[in-house]
């Protein structure tokens, strides 16, 4: 004896992302699942299902996103005030001190101005 089961395809999605995802990607989606729920039509029951989808997902995210950007922000700032003070100690006379030795050297009467700030 054969156990044979229905086949039945059912259309129901979701969605997040960009207007080209949209476009490009789940759109063409759907229309190929529009076509195979048509070749194998899915029960009364199973076209009233309804997904459960958790609500907190998104602001979860959300809020992780936000949260990631104040932190990289407070970090850029911090290495930004750590490269300055690393500049204004060590490479700012080194730098100095080989462009006046440079500019002393040169014999030719020409006068050059630097301004390193």
């Amino acid at each position: 004896m054969e156990d044979h089961q229905e086949v039945s395809v059912s259309e129901n999605l979701l969605l997040i992302g960009q207007a080209h995802f949209i476009r490009s990607v789940a759109i063409p989606l759907h229309e190929a699942l529009e076509d195979l729920t048509r070749s194998f039509p899915a029960s009364a029951e199973e076209e009233a299902w309804e997904p459960e989808l958790p609500q907190g997902l998104y602001a979860n995210f959300t809020a992780l996103s936000g949260l990631a950007g104040i932190v990289l922000f407070i970090g850029g700032r911090a290495a930004k005030k750590t490269l300055d003070e690393l500049y204004e100690t060590t490479i700012k006379a080194k730098v100095r001190k080989v462009l006046e030795d440079f500019f002393r050297s040169d014999t030719s009467g020409k006068k050059y101005g630097v301004s390193l700030s």
